[in-house]
């Protein structure tokens, strides 16, 4: 493998990795921050989520810069793959995800607002799916 490949699929994955755990972690502080009932440990927990939010911000643009790298010197026949239009379209939900933890947690820092349960089960349905589209390939030509 190319050695400029090598090092931006490291980043690509690398990337990723730091992503999904601190979304995972924000999601996971708020939801302990809801069942607290003490306010001022409540708020400290808003304001954990929204430092975890920073470093999934700096994982975000890890996996998208080592992403777009690939996609551009890949052979032109990978912007065709569906699986890769599939994991595409799921990449764009992660990110709406994403946004969705970060106004979540900038409001838990400021005291307000709960958190809904079910965000996790959609992170969990979306980080299989995209690590499950790359591995598998389905409709790969």
């Amino acid at each position: 493998m190319d050695p400029t490949r090598a090092l931006a699929l490291m980043i690509h994955v690398v990337g990723f990795i730091v992503w999904l755990g601190s979304l995972f972690s924000m999601a996971r502080t708020l939801v302990a921050r809801d069942a607290e009932t003490e306010e001022s440990f409540r708020t400290r927990l808003g304001v954990l989520a929204r430092a975890e939010g920073r470093r999934a911000d700096i994982g975000a643009g890890l996996a998208l810069l080592g992403g777009m790298w690939l996609l551009s010197n890949a052979p032109a026949f990978y912007l065709h793959q569906p699986w890769m239009h599939m994991k595409l379209t799921l990449v764009v939900a992660l990110l709406g995800a994403h946004g969705f933890l970060r106004v979540k947690a900038k409001r838990a820092s400021m005291g307000e607002g709960r958190f809904p349960r079910a965000a996790l089960s959609v992170l969990w349905v979306l980080a299989i799916g995209i690590v499950a589209l790359v591995v598998f390939r389905p409709g790969a030509r």
